[in-house]
């Protein structure tokens, strides 16, 4: 898979009058009696994808690659959906548990790069590594608890998190309430690190604690402003140009640790 954006702008094909369109990718899949059971699948067979995946809006769709992510998965609002009741707020269980869909999966390595303006409702499964930097801001979720927004779904890593690679985010990683988690198989020497909690898997929690570069949640306020300083508030600095979420990818290339042991871009 090479590229696939979304603008969010309809032309007549008749007219070529320009119309507003909601700009996400993908859509939830619904019972006639309503109600919220899948959604669409954005697929990539063995080539993987090599090229953009960009969402001016929500990433509903969950992605599905049979090789190698090296490129560019991108979403100006959510990655994923939640089941939502006829007012547009959550439906949750009596434990508050959430219906989550979307996400992404991949049967081999994400070497490339993910960035959420929004939060990360669905799962994410990495049956490979996990290279080049992964980065959620986060948005209040109207209808949940204040701060339970961020990456929300679970992030499944089979093999490890190499140097090169980062988990971030600007609220939180894993939902204990949902009894989602990052939970990481294999070695762990990136950075992990969340301005909110973070839920790890009890299996490797102590050593994803002590392998990793850099690890911390509820992070203090000067690594916290190194995080927050990833994102933008859109992807466009002109209409369709594709330089904040450029220089947001740029930003998280060169997220590091320093030499005083604290997170540096």
């Amino acid at each position: 898979m090479q590229r696939t954006i979304t603008t969010g702008q309809r032309v007549d094909p008749s007219t070529g009058a320009i119309t507003s369109v909601p700009a996400d990718i993908g859509r939830l899949v619904t019972f006639a009696s309503g109600g919220a059971f899948g959604v669409t699948v954005l697929f990539a067979g063995s080539g993987g994808i090599s090229g953009r995946v960009i969402s001016r809006g929500n990433l509903v769709s969950r992605v599905v690659s049979f090789g190698n992510i090296s490129g560019v998965i991108a979403a100006q609002g959510d990655v994923g959906a939640l089941e939502r009741d006829a007012a547009g707020t959550p439906v949750v269980d009596s434990e508050g548990r959430l219906l989550r869909l979307g996400g992404i999966a991949t049967t081999a390595n994400f070497s490339g790069k993910l960035i959420a303006l929004g939060n990360i409702f669905g799962d994410i499964d990495i049956l490979g590594n996990v290279n080049g930097g992964k980065a959620v801001s986060g948005s209040p979720v109207p209808g949940l608890a204040a701060n339970r927004d961020g990456i929300l779904g679970r992030v499944l890593v089979a093999g490890s998190l190499p140097a090169s690679g980062a988990i971030v985010s600007a609220r939180m990683i894993g939902d204990d309430t949902d009894g989602t988690f990052l939970q990481i198989n294999g070695s762990v020497k990136g950075i992990v690190a969340a301005n909110g909690p973070i839920n790890l898997s009890s299996s490797d929690s102590a050593k994803v604690k002590k392998a990793a570069v850099f690890y911390g949640g509820n992070l203090g306020a000067q690594n916290a402003a190194i995080v927050n300083v990833l994102f933008l508030s859109s992807f466009d600095s002109s209409p369709s140009d594709l330089q904040e979420l450029n220089q947001m990818l740029a930003n998280l290339a060169a997220l590091h640790v320093g030499t005083d042991r604290n997170l540096s871009s």
